[in-house]
């Protein structure tokens, strides 16, 4: 089954309210973004909000609050797509975080008024989550308003979403004129996309690296402050992966250098990746070192990545993951077992005391089906570093 892929691009350039500054470039930023995703991705569905923007479905679509709830509440009642699809969403526009918590300030948007007039980021993670796509990407150009760079909007995080914010907390994110014309963010967003769907091999590492020098020289030179974008998302591995999903492999297009035209080059489909790349195996061995160190949580959250990333081996990952559930159970009862024997203070080994007690046959039941289901780990000793840090590198835990 092909996957599709889908997305929502808003841009607002002005606001009802006077005191929000009204923005150049946000509207062109969103149909840029939109063209991309319409033109160069070969999305399935592009959906535009803006203030002269086409009706989608006899629904309005222009920027307000009431335009944009009423779409994700008749649209994302029910799941739409599948594990293999992905949805994209970007908005440019003002942004401001109240009370802690991040919101996208609408064409009618009170910044003193963000919970009543405000769409909440929350909200549409909650909303992204729903579609049932296994690919989920948040891209927030905002926080434009000078000022109120203490208000640090950008600290959100949602879950099983990559967001990518255009700026850190307490930054700005600029507009450039002519002969840009563009947010600077967007613009560096689009010539990275482009170059990705080309080649395709950028991790999210790599991509935000490149984000973050080429937003920080561009606005350099056009004597704009500093802006350094940023990139969350919910967990090290998916950081280490391609930014976008192996579906988008089956439409790239390539841009002849004598003619500037767009051409298509034959591909193969891409839809399922080589068993033996680099990622993959990777990944697996990732996967049974955490699985060998007892690091169950891990381990499925790495063959849950395998799951998304090779389609072709789905069941294999499955029985691997249901395999670490019967394991993860059989450890909690060998804990359980071990902890009540610790108790006794007899200065024997724990090892001894835990296979000498015989009135507890459960607990050494327990732990003999543990011993035996094994398996591929034969039974031998591995030494196993886990680390864990964001995507930034910060906040390192190391056991």
């Amino acid at each position: 089954m092909t996957a599709k892929n889908w997305a929502i691009s808003i841009g607002v350039d002005r606001y009802q309210l006077k005191s929000l500054p009204p923005l150049k470039y946000a509207k062109k930023d969103a149909r840029s973004i939109s063209n991309f995703f319409k033109e160069d991705a070969k999305f399935n569905e592009v959906l535009l909000f803006t203030e002269d923007s086409p009706s989608f479905q006899d629904e309005l679509t222009i920027p307000y609050r009431t335009p944009i709830l009423r779409f994700f509440e008749k649209e994302f009642r029910d799941p739409f797509l599948s594990k293999n699809d992905s949805l994209w969403l970007f908005f440019s526009g003002h942004g401001i975080r109240y009370a802690g918590k991040d919101y996208l300030l609408p064409a009618d948007g009170d910044p003193e008024l963000a919970e009543h007039t405000g769409i909440d980021l929350d909200y549409i993670s909650q909303k992204l989550n729903c579609s049932g796509a296994g690919y989920k990407f948040l891209i927030v150009d905002s926080c434009r308003i000078e000022g109120r760079k203490g208000e640090g909007f950008g600290n959100s995080e949602h879950e099983g979403i990559t967001t990518i914010f255009s700026c850190q907390p307490y930054e700005s994110s600029w507009e450039i004129g002519e002969p840009i014309a563009q947010g600077a963010f967007t613009h560096t967003l689009l010539k990275i996309f482009r170059n990705q769907i080309n080649k395709n091999n950028l991790t999210l590492k790599q991509v935000e690296k490149d984000l973050q020098q080429q937003t920080i020289v561009l606005n350099r030179k056009y004597g704009k402050p500093l802006q350094t974008p940023h990139i969350r998302c919910e967990s090290v591995i998916r950081a280490g992966l391609s930014l976008f999903p192996p579906s988008l492999g089956q439409s790239k297009l390539h841009v002849s250098k004598s003619s500037n035209k767009r051409r298509k080059t034959p591909q193969k489909p891409s839809l399922k990746r080589k068993k033996g790349s680099i990622e993959v195996l990777e990944l697996k061995k990732n996967a049974l070192d955490a699985e060998a160190a007892g690091q169950f949580k891990l381990a499925k959250d790495l063959w849950g990545q395998l799951f998304l990333a090779c389609p072709a081996e789905q069941d294999s990952y499955i029985k691997a993951i249901e395999r670490i559930a019967e394991r993860s159970a059989s450890s909690d009862v060998l804990l359980s077992a071990a902890k009540s024997h610790n108790k006794q203070k007899d200065g024997k080994n724990k090892t001894t005391v835990l296979a000498s007690q015989s009135n507890d046959e459960m607990d050494l039941k327990a732990l003999e089906a543990y011993i035996d289901n094994l398996g591929i780990l034969d039974r031998h000793s591995f030494n196993f570093e886990s680390i864990s840090l964001d995507i930034n590198g910060r906040n390192i835990e190391r056991r």
